[in-house]
């Protein structure tokens, strides 16, 4: 199961530029962990890491041996969960690389502001916060307007120079 995982994430980050990609290497590692002897199943498997596409090249199948298969009880459960794991939908979020969990990503940009490490008031967490939602959704246009409304600039020009 850790290396269905580790095969899974693999395949995201590796082919974040297309789609169909990540779900043909994602199948090709299922396939690969149930494939037997009797039934090689290495249709989407690269010849980089499969060890069956290696033995067949190197014209020594007939000393291959496949490890043991995933039960057909454990493919019956898994294969479900895969044809979700592979939808459109969900690879959309991953493209360009983008494998960040979005709670990740606004936590990343609070604590960037109040150091962990150091105490804070709850006051000022709570304006980090705030200030972190507004760069996640909008970018950094309402933080210049916050800057803006408390005069954290003498002149105005200049802050509209630092915003370009």
């Amino acid at each position: 199961m850790k290396e269905l995982s580790e095969n899974y994430g693999l395949a995201v980050r590796r082919n974040s530029d297309s789609v169909e990609n990540m779900r043909k290497e994602i199948w090709a590692g299922f396939y690969h962990k149930i494939s037997t002897d009797e039934k090689p199943q290495h249709l989407y498997c690269s010849p980089s890491w499969c060890t069956y596409l290696k033995a067949k090249v190197s014209k020594s199948l007939k000393d291959y041996k496949h490890k043991p298969a995933l039960s057909s009880e454990v493919q019956e459960v898994l294969k479900p969960i895969y044809e979700d794991l592979t939808k459109t939908e969900l690879f959309e979020r991953c493209f360009g690389g983008h494998t960040q969990n979005n709670n990740e990503s606004y936590n990343h940009c609070v604590w960037n502001m109040v150091l962990k490490h150091l105490f804070n008031s709850k006051q000022v967490v709570d304006i980090a916060a705030k200030i972190a939602a507004c760069i996640y959704n909008e970018g950094y246009s309402p933080v210049l307007k916050i800057m803006e409304e408390i005069n954290g600039f003498e002149n105005r020009a200049e802050l509209r120079a630092l915003h370009r």
